[in-house]
């Protein structure tokens, strides 16, 4: 396989694991970012992401010597063959996809493209609607470098199809390869970085999963149709900043009312949603920053353990009801929610329950209907709805 020097903008979490495999793979990976909390942790051989596998693979590719970081995008488009754009596209206030950061790193790439003799490809990751790279990315990069899609340099997209938790697997085994060119240079360049996969067999197997999640689905869609928080209020890299800039303080008191009921005084969280920058002054930012009392230690909520954060998580979201139901008029009489929403072991379920216990209490819910597989969470609720039993019943009904 031939050697491929890589520039990677964007280092959350697909373009971090695609520095760290790639790298692995005998590249030479240049890292950007703006954040130089991000490239710090790469040089030092430290991940700037929890997923499985990352600690070790990263130590191992910083020892290589094959990786580099910096924030200057022309030198990595000039030392690079080819770059991969997985910058972050989070859901904006409004609820349609926020591209400013994609827009601005465009405009950069052409500029860089202007100063550079020899022909680039520029492969976009990030998740984008249909029709940006030609109707957006493509007119802003040649106006900024002066040069011609297809003839200068080579725009493509390829989706990423990486899973929190096994990222690094899927990347290796992905279920399928999908490239997006107008021509066959940049399908090329982005094949010779990739391993040929065993297409139809994937897809059929993507296909009839997809058709059962769908199936799934339906059948609660009726129910769950106004449920629509989630969505709103999580997008790529996890909690985004609500759209009322006072909301930090009642939001983090309801959070840790919840986090308290559920697991004790272990975790408390404060929402920050200004930082200042190198001259002092504050600037708009938002994240959650979690204290845990028994480590005696605070991070940001996206450095907290996977199981840990599925514990937060829960909180979070169920505060953000609480909180949108007092402060915006949007109240639901009725929660929804799954098993899997919660943590898997039976102690933590029963924790989980005071949760959503406090959860009603709060927010003056009437009830919620909750999914459950498990005696333990079916022994605590008030009644219980036997769907096994009444679809036996209506069939022998029908007998």
């Amino acid at each position: 396989m031939s050697r491929m020097k890589i520039s990677i903008f964007g280092l959350g979490y697909v373009g971090a694991v695609s520095l760290a495999c790639l790298s692995r793979d005998g590249h030479q990976v240049i890292g950007v970012d703006i954040d130089r909390t991000k490239l710090e942790l790469i040089a030092a051989g430290k991940t700037p992401v929890v997923e499985e596998g990352m600690v070790e693979l990263m130590q191992q590719v910083a020892a290589s010597g094959r990786v580099s970081v910096t924030t200057d995008a022309r030198a990595a488009v000039r030392d690079s063959d080819i770059s991969l754009v997985c910058v972050g596209t989070p859901s904006a206030a409004n609820g349609s996809q926020d591209q400013g950061a994609i827009l601005r790193l465009a405009a950069e790439i052409g500029r860089a493209l202007a100063e550079k003799a020899q022909p680039h490809v520029v492969v976009f990751r990030s998740t984008i609607v249909p029709g940006t790279v030609e109707d957006v990315l493509r007119p802003i990069i040649e106006k900024e470098s002066g040069k011609r899609d297809g003839h200068d340099f080579h725009l493509c997209f390829q989706p990423e199809f990486l899973r929190e938790g096994s990222s690094i697997r899927d990347y290796d085994k992905p279920p399928f390869t999908i490239v997006g060119a107008n021509d066959d240079a940049a399908v090329e360049a982005v094949r010779r970085s990739e391993q040929a996969r065993a297409l139809q067999q994937q897809l059929s197997a993507a296909l009839a999963a997809k058709e059962a999640a769908q199936r799934k689905a339906a059948q609660v869609e009726g129910e769950l149709s106004a449920w629509t928080l989630l969505a709103k209020c999580l997008s790529n890299d996890g909690l985004i900043a609500l759209d009322i800039d006072d909301a930090g303080p009642t939001f983090s008191a309801l959070a840790n009312d919840l986090l308290l009921a559920c697991y004790g005084p272990r975790f408390t969280l404060q929402v920050i949603t200004q930082t200042a920058n190198g001259k002092g002054e504050l600037r708009e930012d938002f994240d959650i920053i979690v204290h845990d009392g028994w480590r005696d230690e605070s991070k940001s909520l996206k450095m907290v353990s996977a199981g840990e954060r599925v514990w937060i998580n829960e909180a979070l979201t169920r505060a953000i009801a609480l909180y949108l139901a007092g402060n915006t008029g949007r109240r639901f009489g009725t929660l929804f929610s799954d098993e899997a929403d919660g943590p898997l072991d039976p102690e933590h379920k029963r924790m989980f329950m005071a949760m959503k216990r406090e959860v009603l209490r709060l927010g003056g819910y009437e009830c919620e209907f909750y999914v459950s597989q498990t005696p333990e969470l079916t022994g605590m609720a008030d009644c219980i709805i036997d769907l096994e039993g009444m679809a036996a019943q209506t069939v022998e009904e029908v007998a």
